[in-house]
C-alpha cells in the first residue's frame, strides 16, 4: 500500500533519490557503513501531508491549535475513564470512583482517614456499598443500618468471629459456597466496542492480529568481521565455490 510498500509508499522524494544512488554505487556491505544510508531528511512526510486524504489540514499551525476533544480529567482521576464500559461512564465521576474503589479493595483493611482522603465526595457512596454488601453476607438485607450498628455494639470485640460463623451459616442455608475474605476479581470485558461485539468480535481480533506488524520485516544482522587493516564490515559466511588444492605430501 501507499504507507507500507517500500517501492510506492508515500514519504519524501529525497529518500528515493538516495536509495537509487546508493543502489548503483555501493555494495550491500558499504551501504550499512555509509552515512547516507542512515540519514534522516527534514520534511520526510511531505508526500503524506500533501495527499488529498489530508487536504485542508493546516500542518504548520496544528501544534498551536486547540484539539477538537480535550479529556476532562480531575484530580486523582484516571484517564481510562474514556475506555470503561458504557454503564460505567454515565457521569464524569464514575470511573474515578471505580478505580479508587478497586485500589482500596486490593489493600484490604483501610483506615477511615485514608479512605476519606482518597474518595473525597465518593466516600459516603463507598461506605453505603460496603454496608449493603455486609448485610447481604449476614443475611439481614431488610435490616436498617442502625440495626447493623447495634449488632456490632452488642458483640463488641467478638463481632468478627460472630460474623465469620454467621456467613458460613447463611451460605449453608442458601446452598452457596462461603465468601472468601477477598472476592474473586470479575473478568472485565474488552474496552474496545468492536471486540465486545458477539458477532464480529473474534473476526476483528483475527484481522488485527494479521495486520498488526504489516509492512515490518525482521532481518537478522550479519556478523561483523575485522579486516587486516582494522576495518569492520558486515558479511555473511560464504560457502567455498572452489575446493582448495592439496599439496603433495612428499
Amino acid at each position: 500500500g501507499i504507507l507500507t510498500d517500500k517501492e510506492v509508499r508515500l514519504s519524501s522524494r529525497q529518500y528515493r533519490h538516495t536509495e537509487r544512488g546508493l543502489g548503483r554505487r555501493l555494495s550491500a556491505a558499504s551501504q550499512t557503513a555509509s552515512p547516507l544510508a542512515r540519514h534522516v531528511y527534514a520534511n520526510g512526510a511531505e508526500e503524506i501531508k500533501s495527499h488529498q486524504f489530508f487536504r485542508g489540514i493546516p500542518w504548520s499551525q496544528m501544534h498551536l491549535m486547540q484539539p477538537p476533544f480535550v479529556p476532562r480529567v480531575r484530580e486523582n482521576q484516571s484517564i481510562t475513564k474514556y475506555f470503561e464500559d458504557e454503564k460505567d461512564i454515565e457521569t464524569d465521576d464514575s470511573s474515578s470512583f471505580l478505580s479508587i474503589k478497586e485500589r482500596l479493595e486490593s489493600e484490604g483493611e483501610v483506615a477511615e482517614e485514608r479512605a476519606r482522603a482518597l474518595l473525597g465526595a465518593h466516600y459516603d457512596r463507598w461506605v453505603g456499598e460496603r454496608i449493603a454488601r455486609e448485610k447481604r453476607e449476614l443475611g439481614i438485607e431488610d435490616c436498617s443500618d442502625g440495626e447493623l450498628q447495634r449488632i456490632k455494639e452488642h458483640f463488641g470485640a467478638d463481632y468478627e468471629a460472630w460474623k465469620a460463623d454467621r456467613i458460613i451459616q447463611v451460605c449453608e442455608e442458601r446452598g452457596a459456597e462461603p465468601l472468601t475474605s477477598k472476592p474473586k476479581k470479575e473478568k472485565k470485558r474488552p474496552r474496545d466496542r468492536l471486540l465486545r461485539d458477539p458477532l464480529v468480535g473474534k473476526k476483528v481480533m483475527e484481522i488485527r492480529k494479521k495486520g498488526a506488524f504489516f509492512g515490518y520485516t525482521y532481518r537478522r544482522p550479519k556478523p561483523i568481521t575485522l579486516g587486516q587493516d582494522g576495518s569492520r564490515s558486515r558479511q555473511g559466511s560464504r560457502r567455498p565455490t572452489i575446493l582448495p588444492v592439496q599439496g603433495d605430501e612428499s
